[in-house]
């Protein structure tokens, strides 16, 4: 449906995109201890579930340029499972995206996962779950910070926020990008992510062009990840090299695009 425009837009238009999907996955016909151990595929259990997502699209139309975009998304989602092998899970998102011009806006994302507190110790994990909460309980901090952020996420209540401001101006031929953010998760009761984010690009000229991004968590008082990159646009291609220092290493990135194929034609 379409509606008279105002704050410099001429029009608006909304798009609703419903979409439900199921799926069902049954459980594995040997038992845990005798499937053979290969890769991840291995640990897939058992679940049948319905999720549901509601996309809310807003298009504007601007007064005096006639251009169109985006100015705002809302999409909510809903995940249920019906049945689980180990333990039954709910979860519930929500994103609000609002870009007045073109080349900025702002962003906020929440998420929800509500786990069942019943557990099948026979189920993979979950006799180790029930352990890492009982010395939990016992001893007030957990017995390793990593392994229980790990198996709360899997089978504990966790919440997460992200929101950020962004502005990228290259496609409309500006020089710089950025952006600025907050990141929030906790499982359980405890925080383990407390984060601001924060990046900008340049661009030097049709060819080249540098960013960063950092990562600063206020839980631990320092920067978790620092990630450097320039880029290099060559004819009808363009390569990167990125570094990322991260706590537990340094990661070092090339990355090859196609981005054009100048005087040939692809059908398919």
């Amino acid at each position: 449906r379409t509606y008279e425009g105002f704050w410099g837009f001429d029009k608006f238009k909304h798009i609703i995109l419903p979409s439900m999907t199921y799926s069902h996955r049954p459980d594995s016909s040997m038992s845990f201890t005798e499937t053979p151990r290969f890769d991840n595929y291995d640990n897939t259990i058992g679940q049948s579930r319905l999720e549901t997502k509601l996309d809310n699209v807003f298009y504007g139309r601007d007064a005096e340029s006639g251009e169109i975009w985006q100015v705002g998304r809302l999409s909510l989602y809903q995940g249920n499972d019906f049945w689980n092998a180990v333990s039954k899970t709910e979860d519930y998102e929500v994103e609000i995206d609002v870009r007045p011009r073109p080349w900025w806006g702002f962003q906020l994302t929440g998420e929800r996962h509500v786990s069942d507190d019943e557990y099948d110790l026979d189920a993979p994990y979950a006799f180790r779950q029930r352990l890492l909460q009982f010395y939990e309980r016992a001893f007030g901090h957990p017995y390793d910070l990593y392994n229980a952020s790990r198996y709360n996420a899997r089978f504990g209540d966790y919440n997460r926020l992200l929101s950020q401001f962004y502005y990228d101006k290259t496609p409309q031929g500006g020089k710089w990008s950025a952006r600025i953010g907050y990141n929030y998760a906790e499982t359980q009761g405890r925080v383990f992510n407390r984060e601001i984010l924060y990046g900008a690009g340049y661009r030097i000229n049709d060819k080249w062009g540098v960013s960063f991004e950092h990562r600063y968590d206020f839980e631990v008082g320092e920067l978790r990840t620092q990630t450097y990159e320039i880029r290099r646009r060559l004819h009808c291609w363009e390569t990167a090299i990125r570094v990322r220092d991260r706590e537990s290493g340094v990661d070092i990135d090339l990355e090859f695009n196609i981005v054009a194929f100048p005087g040939s034609r692809v059908k398919f």
